[in-house]
C-alpha cells in the first residue's frame, strides 16, 4: 500500500512539473519560461516552510485523514482550474495555492509515513515508488485518446486513500500519548505510554565532534540538494519555447527512469535479506545518477543533430538523484531523530528552491542572449551546477563519514538488542536500555519516554537483575564484552 500510494503521489508530481505547455510571462524584454511551474512551486514553498517551523502537536493535527483528504481534493480540484484559462494570471495563482500548498502538505506526511518504516523498508519503497510513478505516467503520456492525462488529476484521492492506515495510527498513537501525560500513578503511565524510543545520533555519539560531523553532513545534504535543483531549474528552460510541450521527450526519460529504479531494487536488499550499510548502497546510486546526468550532458552537443535525446538521459538522471536524495533525508531523519516530515520538508524545501532559482536564471539568460548556441548555454551551465554539487559539496568523502556513522548506529543498535534477547529483557527495558547504556539520568530517560522517575528505576532494577550486573557502570562493561564478540552474560 505504501508504494502504490507514494507512486499516486509522485506520479501526480511529474505530471504537475513535466507534462503539459510551457506558459511563459513576458516583461519588457524578459521572457519568464514556465511561469506555472515557477508560482507552483512557490506556494509548495510556502507549505514547506509552514511545516518546518510548525509545533508536532500541529503536524499531527495537519496529518489528520480528514485534513489530507482535504488537501487531496484541492489537488484534483487545482488540476482542472487550469483547463478554464491556461494564461490567465489569476488563474494560474489560483490553481498554484490549491496544489502547490496541498502538494507539499501531501510530501510531508508521506515523508512522516515512510518514517515509520524501518530504514531499508522506507529507502526500498522510494525507488519502487519512483519505478511505479513513471510507468503510470508513461502509460499515460503515450495512450492515444485525447484527454487522457486527466486521469493522473485524479491520483492524490487514490495516494491518500493509502495514507489511512498511518493517518488513524497516528491518531491513536497522539491519544495515547495524552493519555500518558496525565498525572496518574505509575502503573496507568506504564499502559499508556505507547511511545518507542528511536536510537539517536545523540544516544550513540558524545563527544562535540562527532555531533558536529553529522550536522555538517545534513547541511551539505541541504545545499547540494539545492544546487542540483538549480542544475533541474536550468533544463526546465531548455530546448523548450513558449507555448509549446514544456518537456519534449519524455516518454524516453521515463523509460530511463523505471531502468534506474529497477537497478536501485537490485542493490538495495529486501528487509528478508542479509542488510549491509545504507550508506555505502545509497552511495552507489548517487554515483549511478551523476553519471546518468553526465553522460546526458555529453550526448546533448555530440549526437542532437542524430536525434538522441540528451535531455531526456539528463532529466531522468536527475529524477533518479531525487529519488537518492529522498533517501538520505530518511538516513539523516533516521540518525539525528529529527522528524522525518520536517526532514522531507528541509530537503524538498532546498530542491525546489533551487528549482525557481534555475528558472529565473535560465529565463533571464534566454531573454539576454543573441546567440543560436543558446541552448547548450543553458545545458552547460546545468552541467555545471550538478558537477560542483558532486565534487565539493556532499562528495564520495561525505558519504564515506556518512557510512561510518551508520555503521556506529547498527553496532551500537545490535548490542542492545543482543543483550535484550540474551537476557528476555521486556519491550519497555529494551527501550531504556539505549539510555542507560550512554549515561542518561533517571529523570532524563523518564522525560523522553513519557513515564516517572520511580518507573524508570524500577526498570532499571529488573534489567540489572536479568543481566546479572549490580549498577550502571557493570552494564557498560557488559555491553563493551558484547562489542568484543563476548556475548555471554555474567552468572549470579
Amino acid at each position: 500500500m505504501n508504494i502504490v500510494g507514494f507512486a499516486c503521489n509522485q506520479a501526480f508530481m511529474l505530471s504537475l512539473i513535466y507534462l503539459g505547455q510551457n506558459y511563459a510571462f513576458e516583461f519588457n524584454n524578459l521572457v519568464f519560461e514556465r511561469i506555472d511551474l515557477f508560482v507552483v512551486i512557490a506556494c509548495m514553498l510556502l507549505g514547506f516552510g509552514f511545516i518546518r517551523s510548525a509545533s508536532s502537536r500541529a503536524r499531527k493535527a495537519l496529518f489528520s485523514y480528514s485534513i489530507m483528504v482535504g488537501f487531496a481534493i484541492l489537488m484534483t480540484i487545482g488540476s482542472f482550474i487550469r483547463f478554464i484559462d491556461p494564461t490567465n494570471a489569476l488563474v494560474i495563482i489560483f490553481e498554484s495555492v490549491l496544489v502547490g500548498v496541498s502538494s507539499a502538505c501531501m510530501l510531508a506526511c508521506w515523508g512522516a509515513a515512510l518514517g515509520s518504516l524501518s530504514l531499508n523498508e522506507s529507502i526500498r519503497v522510494i525507488f519502487a515508488s519512483f519505478c511505479l510513478a513513471a510507468i503510470i505516467s508513461l502509460v499515460i503520456d503515450v495512450v492515444a485518446f485525447e484527454g487522457a492525462q486527466i486521469i493522473i488529476y485524479f491520483m492524490p484521492l487514490v495516494s491518500v486513500v493509502m495514507l489511512r492506515p498511518f493517518c488513524t495510527s497516528l491518531q491513536n498513537r497522539t491519544e495515547s500519548q495524552d493519555q500518558a501525560l496525565r498525572p496518574d500513578d505509575d502503573e496507568r503511565h506504564e499502559q499508556h505510554a505507547n511511545i518507542a524510543h528511536k536510537i539517536t545520533f545523540g544516544d550513540i555519539f558524545s563527544t562535540k565532534e562527532q555531533r558536529n560531523e553529522v550536522n555538517r553532513l545534513s547541511r551539505k545534504v541541504l545545499v547540494g540538494t539545492a544546487l542540483y535543483g538549480v542544475a533541474a531549474g536550468f533544463m526546465q528552460t531548455f530546448d523548450s519555447m513558449p507555448q509549446e510541450f514544456a518537456t519534449p521527450y519524455f516518454a524516453s526519460t521515463l523509460i530511463l527512469l523505471i531502468l534506474f529504479s529497477i537497478a536501485a531494487l537490485q542493490i538495495v536488499p529486501s528487509a528478508s535479506e542479509q542488510q549491509s550499510n545504507q550508506a555505502q548502497q545509497v552511495s552507489a546510486l548517487y554515483r549511478l545518477s551523476i553519471l546518468l546526468m553526465m553522460a546526458g550532458f555529453l550526448f546533448l552537443p555530440v549526437l542532437g543533430s542524430f536525434g538522441v535525446p540528451g535531455e531526456a538521459i539528463v532529466q531522468a538522471g536527475y529524477l533518479g538523484l531525487v529519488s537518492v536524495m529522498l533517501s538520505l533525508f530518511m538516513m539523516i531523519s533516521n540518525i539525528t531523530n529529527l522528524h522525518p516530515a520536517v526532514m522531507f520538508s528541509r530537503g524538498l524545501f532546498a530542491m525546489y528552491l533551487g528549482v525557481m532559482a534555475g528558472i529565473l536564471l535560465g529565463s533571464i539568460i534566454e531573454s539576454a542572449a543573441l546567440s543560436s548556441e543558446l541552448p547548450y548555454v543553458l545545458a552547460a551551465c546545468s552541467g555545471l551546477s550538478a558537477l560542483y554539487a558532486y565534487m565539493f559539496l556532499f562528495t564520495e568523502q561525505d558519504f564515506v563519514s556518512l557510512t561510518t556513522i551508520v555503521d556506529d548506529v547498527r553496532r551500537f543498535d545490535d548490542i542492545c538488542t543482543a543483550i535484550a534477547q540474551k537476557a528476555g529483557l521486556s519491550k519497555r527495558e529494551a527501550e531504556l536500555l539505549p539510555l542507560a547504556l550512554r549515561g542518561r539520568t533517571g529523570e532524563r530517560i523518564a522525560q523522553e519516554l513519557y513515564i516517572s522517575k520511580s518507573t524508570v528505576e524500577t526498570h532499571l532494577r529488573r534489567i540489572y537483575q536479568k543481566t546479572g550486573v549490580k549498577n550502571r557502570q557493570e552494564l557498560i562493561d557488559l555491553s563493551e564484552r558484547f562489542e568484543r564478540g563476548e556475548g555471554e552474560l555474567p552468572t549470579s
